[in-house]
């Protein structure tokens, strides 16, 4: 005979957690499955080779040959696994399996921090690990495979610098300082993901607590990451061709103009982020949350300005001031980031349905 409150119980003891086992399993199957069925294309080709050898001086503000960019995040990753294993894709893709396994446990970390209600982390699992684009990059011989590993770690370790401080250990101060830094040197979207979430979470907090008061438990803490990270930013980016000479290349070749086509262009970004076709109907509920008053709508709105609007939009300008490529790969670090929004969203919307139900007597 079966036990029903022995399965409740064990539901919400292991159902959710086990659901969403299940979901990052089937993510990662899918991102192996799709290397597995693929050589490396021409862009991954040719980053390989530029690894390969002993070891060029990364520290010089000089792109090495097929990089657009002066910043050595890529290389200094995989140049172990290079010199050890070659041209062997699966070894060499090391460090970027264990980055997708690592942004899956941070989406978990920040979703506890939000969600009340496991359906809303099932959404943002489920659409974590369906997004194309993010099965494809996962596994990608680029730097745009960790790029979305960065953005939730400094998502999750921002919010705690800013708005919890003490939670922090002055180890753990050191580790994310180290964290913070390596993301500068990383790529040139380094320093705008640091930027932009720490200006959402300081505008969050402002709410709650004066200036005075944030300054006084973080001036610290990025007060020394400012003096060692600005001048190796600068340094990098000086050097930086894609933020140098034109490339003259049509912007929008592969994304219509907002200036043409204002429906396509949104429609390819949002479908972009969204991911799977079938699993665009879940954007509505940025839509609901927007228009449903809670407690959290305007937080949400100012997330989706800051950290969705605002970055696609500075990458727009880079490249139109560059004539270069406006391509989905560029926002891929913003991805995770809105699938994790969309199940916030999705997480308000059905507490305040359940605020509207009659309560039980």
């Amino acid at each position: 005979m079966i036990n029903q409150k022995r399965i409740v119980e064990m539901w919400k003891r292991y159902g959710r957690e086990g659901t969403l086992l299940l979901f990052f399993l089937w993510g990662m199957y899918l991102r192996f499955r799709l290397l597995a069925s693929r050589d490396l294309w021409v862009d991954e080709v040719a980053t390989l080779n530029v690894i390969k050898g002993p070891l060029k001086p990364f520290w010089l503000n000089v792109p090495l040959p097929a990089q657009l960019t002066a910043f050595p995040g890529q290389y200094i990753l995989t140049w172990p696994f290079v010199q050890i294993f070659g041209d062997n894709k699966w070894a060499i893709m090391i460090p970027h399996i264990l980055s997708t396994v690592i942004g899956y446990y941070f989406l978990y970390r920040i979703c506890q921090r939000y969600f009340k209600r496991s359906l809303s982390y099932i959404i943002a699992f489920v659409l974590f690990s369906f997004n194309p684009e993010l099965v494809f990059h996962s596994f990608e011989f680029r730097e745009y495979a960790v790029l979305p590993t960065l953005s939730l770690a400094i998502f999750y370790f921002s919010e705690m610098l800013i708005c919890q401080p003490m939670k922090l250990t002055l180890m753990q101060k050191w580790f994310v300082g180290f964290l913070f830094v390596s993301t500068v040197i990383y790529h040139a979207y380094g320093g705008m993901i640091i930027f932009l979430i720490t200006l959402f979470f300081l505008l969050k907090e402002i709410r709650t607590r004066s200036v005075s008061e944030i300054w006084a438990t973080s001036w610290r803490f990025y007060g020394s990451f400012c003096l060692i990270a600005l001048p190796i930013f600068v340094w990098y980016f000086m050097g930086s061709r894609a933020m140098g000479a034109a490339m003259w290349m049509d912007t929008f070749q592969f994304i219509p103009s907002p200036f043409m086509d204002l429906g396509g262009f949104l429609k390819a970004i949002f479908c972009n982020l969204t991911g799977h076709p079938k699993l665009y109907v879940l954007f509505v509920g940025i839509i609901f949350s927007f228009l449903i008053p809670h407690q959290n709508r305007w937080v949400q709105m100012g997330f989706f300005l800051l950290l969705v609007i605002l970055p696609i939009e500075l990458i727009l300008l880079m490249d139109l001031s560059r004539s270069y490529w406006f391509l989905q790969r560029q926002f891929v670090w913003i991805t995770p980031l809105f699938l994790f929004f969309i199940g916030w969203c999705w997480d308000d919307v059905i507490g305040s349905f359940k605020n509207f139900l009659p309560s039980k007597r």
